[in-house]
């Protein structure tokens, strides 16, 4: 498929299949402007039997964010999706992960609704943040504001794998009843192929962000030289990830010194500096899908997909990609993929170290924390191994794609000395603030205008806000696994051993000359 053709067939595909609104403006006079009263009534009826069915889950399935993580780590899909369902609204993270649970139910249509969502609500926030020049910053006095309470704004790795995973959805709806080809599998086969061709270009449009988020509070100018200096011993310490989020910088140096925050104790415990390695960039699964499904829908591969398949030989170098590299008119493909596992959750670092400030008589320590990645919170549910059989005697084990995990990892490692920046500049604050509310409380008890607070009231209660922001998509598989057969045209069935007791068996695989079968199986 040509460029252009593409072009045509994504919108039409954003506009028709997934009922997006399209920006055209319609004249005033139009008819096709125009509801009907009956229309209308059919409309609004809809959207409150829609909101009477919302709200009859929410009911039934009130969402608690501690109780909705459990279910999802435990398998419960169910009441997992049934509490994000019956949400009023949802952040980027939720709707990946309604999505995502709904795709593991089958709901692929459902699926591809809410990952488009996600995807459009993440492209409109990307704009915003590359828009960003350094004129706004935080306010010095806006410590206490946690970013729990701000709105997420997604991961690099999780705004290129929503299409890739929506593209997942498209090819499983075309061959839900079977793999034999038809007009109307060709056309969800078409719109699959349109989806993923748009994460490799929707990855160069977020070049630049990549780029952005690994400069983003770095020395690179006028503005962040004269930050360093302000902040004198404490620059080692911050870098400029400070000037980053804070205006008033003058107060920065001052307060951290007043905190008895020592630039030494501080810089002992900073996690590393981002590296361009860190950069989450591109995806195996996503360029590997692109190559198997633009096979599948044009057997001769029209486009030029070398640039693609050379990415992939780098991201993954031991999946075998010879029969794309040729085309070959007589040979057929099973190509099997299969989904592993939940992805890695991020953990909470902690860390405490001594001050010199004295509350009720007290000294007492500084405490933050920041994300970060441990093995522990990795490899969720991943079976043992993989193992692919056909029902023509050939079987292999099944190698690795992508581990989702080390996106996570990519993400913790581009970010966590911004967050450990950030968290000690409102570490200082909050011990400042602690000493002068027992300042003021003791002399209320002198004059006998107050009863006294204890310590811990007043010191526990300003921390308690520097929560580490752990929110994440924790729906997504942890692992990709593949496995190529080349075989004759056929109908063949191919079983999807796990290695723990667990296993698929798919029937009626119908195989076709110099094109490859796409067979998806899911185990988390």
């Amino acid at each position: 498929m040509n460029c252009k053709k593409r072009i045509i067939a994504l919108f039409a595909f954003s506009v028709f299949a997934l009922g997006l609104p399209v920006a055209a403006k319609q004249p005033g006079g139009s008819q096709a402007a125009k509801m009907t009263k009956a229309e209308k009534a059919a409309a609004k009826a809809e959207a409150k039997l829609k909101e009477q069915k919302r709200k009859a889950i929410a009911l039934r399935y009130p969402y608690d964010q501690e109780k909705y993580k459990k279910a999802v780590l435990s398998g419960d899909y169910k009441t997992a999706r049934f509490m994000l369902e019956g949400l009023a609204s949802l952040d980027y993270a939720q709707l990946i992960d309604l999505g995502m649970l709904q795709y593991y139910a089958g709901d692929f249509s459902d699926a591809a609704v809410s990952l488009e969502a996600a995807t459009n609500a993440i492209g409109e926030d990307f704009v915003k943040r590359l828009k960003q020049d350094g004129s706004k910053k935080v306010s010095f006095g806006a410590e206490f504001v946690n970013d729990n309470y701000t709105a997420y704004h997604g991961s690099i790795y999780e705004f290129l794998l929503v299409d890739a995973f929506n593209a997942l959805n498209f090819y499983r709806e075309a061959f839900k009843k079977s793999f034999q080809y038809s007009d109307d599998e060709d056309d969800l086969l078409e719109r699959a192929y349109n989806h993923i061709v748009r994460v490799y270009e929707r990855r160069n449009q977020y070049g630049q962000m990549f780029d952005f988020l690994l400069s983003e509070g770095q020395d690179n100018g006028k503005n962040g030289s004269g930050f360093l200096n302000k902040v004198g011993v404490y620059g080692s310490v911050l870098g400029a990830a400070g000037y980053s989020y804070y205006s008033n910088v003058d107060s920065i140096d001052s307060t951290l010194r007043d905190a008895g925050l020592t630039a030494r104790n501080l810089r002992h415990i900073m996690p590393a500096e981002a590296k361009k390695e860190d950069i989450y960039r591109a995806s195996a699964l996503a360029d590997w899908l692109q190559i198997v499904l633009a096979r599948q829908y044009n057997a001769t591969m029209d486009d030029d997909h070398e640039p693609i398949i050379a990415e992939l030989k780098t991201l993954a170098p031991q999946v075998n990609m010879d029969f794309y590299n040729l085309y070959n008119s007589s040979k057929g493909r099973i190509e099997v993929l299969a989904l592993v596992g939940l992805i890695a959750q991020k953990a909470e670092h902690f860390e405490v170290i001594p001050t010199n400030i004295t509350i009720g008589g007290e000294t007492v320590p500084a405490k933050f924390s920041w994300p970060e990645y441990r093995e522990e919170f990795a490899n969720i549910r991943v079976p043992p191994s993989v193992r692919i059989v056909l029902n023509n005697g050939m079987s292999k084990e099944a190698v690795l794609l992508e581990d989702f995990d080390l996106a996570v990892k990519s993400d913790i490692a581009l970010n966590a000395r911004k967050d450990a920046a950030r968290h000690i500049i409102r570490a200082g604050q909050s011990l400042n603030s602690a000493r002068s509310a027992d300042v003021r409380n003791q002399k209320a008890m002198k004059e006998g205008k107050g009863k006294l607070v204890t310590v811990d009231s007043i010191y526990e209660g300003v921390f308690l806000k520097q929560k580490s922001d752990l929110r994440q998509a924790i729906a997504l598989p942890s692992k990709a696994y593949c496995a190529g057969f080349d075989v004759e045209p056929g109908t063949y069935s191919v079983t999807i051993d796990y290695g723990n007791g667990t296993g698929e068996t798919i029937e009626n695989i119908v195989v076709t000359n110099g094109r490859p079968t796409l067979v998806e199986s899911i185990c988390n």
